[in-house]
């Protein structure tokens, strides 16, 4: 189930995670999941909200987890024994969810008291979690703080309570000031053309993070707020957070980046990246098991290196473009990929840069490649088959039989002047280079093919996955399949092993299966993994074995 929503506890000792519904339950229940941060393992699942949890938090003590879902639900939990002590459905949608920083245990040191801000676009409340010795449980009771007599309509993006003092970050770039105490509004402070997306304090420090990218650092001491700092970061900064000796601050932007930030001049470095659209493809040099690449729909391609887990090339048209795929050449290890307009387009490696470009190689996305010394492969989504010259990139044999996507295109393992095509048009084909024509072909009955790979082993059999049919193990001298693995469901993506001995193969279940192959029949179950919230469109070997890497929507 894809995470919507998550909060670290104070102590640091517990995470927690909110789902979205799931299409594979009656109902679409959205629990939250309450993990040990050290172990890694569920100790709670917290039930009541449906469809979608948008915001979680927890209070000072970790005691209590506040959420806010769809269908404006407003849940309290205790985290101790996961009881619900407060629920309700309000009339508008909450924007805004948080704590206030201290706990108070003047009048009831066994059960303090806690506040909690809500705000909506109109109002804004601050709450007060107090236990009820008449009812022998705790209480929330709603206090609307007083606006001016002209209305404060705002849409607020964050809370921050420090001491007696109430910041809430609005769209319209200002900071609304609030009294904890006296419930009521002091003043605005705008700070940003472009909305306050995030905030982070320490002590007389206010960190601000707008929608232009901008990170302020402002000195509040004593009423008089003064700008000290500032820095330009890629996109939006989304998130803010100091860390635990509060010498810097971690800050999380729309264009997936993670920066380490010195908090003493905003001084920063990227700490890591990752994708914002979906990944359409990945693939391994056969020469190196550490890294990878991958494009996604945003047209963001990315080297990973797996020793770190983190990426350590990006490159990008500078245009807007969508990737569809990509593959690293076997010659010189070259970055070449393929794009829904049709382009075919390497990269190189050291300087990031774009190095050639193939223009309409395909009518339509370029949706499969494979590229070696001397010959650069590409399937399109129109069906055709296209052989390219390795040095000047000049066409010298296409093949029209198929009539949809490629999805999978190769060269034989045993008789490298054969290639094998598979089509979403459910057919497999094998074509000659030497005598430039199709020299044999596979159908299935129905349904669609996403996916081919090879034996490595046996007689080198095509192995092909889709819907609505088995995986299918086809010999290129037999018209039918010659063995095949049931499945109920759609799988999606497949991959044999590099010794052969193994094949994974993802499916629509979000789920990863790994079977051995020993001989032609002799295939048997081995595991299965569940580690995506959505279907698994890819999955491909590291050259060691060691490793699998997937992907999903």
């Amino acid at each position: 189930m894809e995470i919507s929503a998550i909060a670290v506890s104070n102590s640091g000792n517990t995470l927690a995670t909110g789902q979205l519904g799931t299409v594979f339950q009656k109902l679409p229940d959205a629990p939250i999941i309450l993990w040990n941060y050290e172990t890694k393992e569920p100790i709670a699942v917290l039930k009541g909200m449906q469809v979608c949890v948008k915001k979680l938090a927890f209070s000072p003590d970790d005691c209590f987890l506040a959420a806010l879902g769809e269908n404006n639900t407003f849940i309290i939990w205790d985290t101790r024994d996961g009881s619900i002590i407060h629920t309700r459905v309000m009339e508008f949608p909450f924007q805004v969810l948080a704590w206030g920083d201290q706990v108070d245990v003047t009048t009831n040191p066994k059960h303090p008291s806690y506040s909690l801000i809500t705000a909506n676009q109109t109002n804004v409340f601050i709450n007060h979690l107090v236990f009820e010795i008449s009812q022998m449980q705790y209480i929330l009771k709603q206090g609307l703080c007083q606006l001016p007599n002209t209305g404060l309509t705002r849409n607020y993006t964050f809370a921050k309570i420090q001491g007696d003092m109430l910041f809430c970050g609005t769209t319209g770039g200002e900071v609304c000031l609030f009294s904890v105490a006296s419930q009521i509004y002091r003043a605005t402070m705008p700070l940003s053309s472009n909305g306050l997306l995030s905030m982070a304090l320490n002590g007389d420090s206010l960190f601000i993070g707008s929608g232009d990218g901008k990170l302020k650092k402002l000195d509040i001491a004593g009423g008089k707020w003064s700008l000290t700092h500032e820095a330009q970061l890629d996109s939006k900064i989304m998130s803010l957070t100091l860390s635990n000796d509060k010498k810097e601050i971690l800050a999380g932007t729309i264009n997936g980046k993670l920066y380490r930030v010195l908090e003493h001049d905003l001084s920063f470095l990227v700490h890591t990246d990752s994708h914002t659209g979906q990944i359409n493809d990945l693939h391994f040099s056969p020469k190196r098991s550490d890294q990878f690449v991958s494009i996604d729909e945003n047209g963001s391609v990315k080297i990973w290196d797996l020793s770190e887990y983190k990426s350590v090339f990006t490159a990008t048209t500078g245009k807007t473009n969508s990737g569809s795929s990509c593959c690293i050449s076997l010659d010189d290890d070259s970055v070449i990929t393929g794009w829904r307009d049709g382009f075919i387009r390497c990269f190189d490696k050291q300087t990031h840069a774009l190095q050639w470009e193939v223009a309409n190689a395909h009518r339509g996305a370029v949706t499969a490649l494979y590229a070696d010394a001397n010959y650069i492969l590409s399937g399109g989504q129109e069906g055709a088959v296209r052989v390219w010259a390795r040095t000047n990139r000049k066409l010298l044999i296409q093949f029209n039989d198929q009539k949809k996507d490629v999805v999978s295109l190769f060269p034989d393992l045993n008789q490298p002047h054969l290639i094998h095509s598979c089509s979403m048009d459910r057919t497999i084909s094998t074509y000659d280079l030497k005598l430039e024509k199709r020299m044999n072909g596979h159908q299935t009955n129905n349904g669609s093919l996403y996916g081919m790979s090879q034996r490595k082993d046996n007689e080198f059999e095509l192995v092909s996955c889709g819907q609505g049919a088995p995986i299918y193990f086809w010999d290129c001298d037999q018209i039918y399949p010659v063995s095949q693995i049931e499945y109920p469901y759609k799988v999606l993506c497949i991959q044999v092993s590099p010794s052969g001995r193994l094949v994974a193969f993802g499916t629509e279940t979000n789920e990863v299966f790994v079977y051995s192959l020993q001989g032609q029949n002799n295939v048997q179950f081995v595991a299965k993994g569940l580690g995506h919230s959505g279907p698994v469109t890819k999955v491909k070997w590291t050259p060691d074995e060691k490793q699998l890497v997937s992907v999903s929507q």
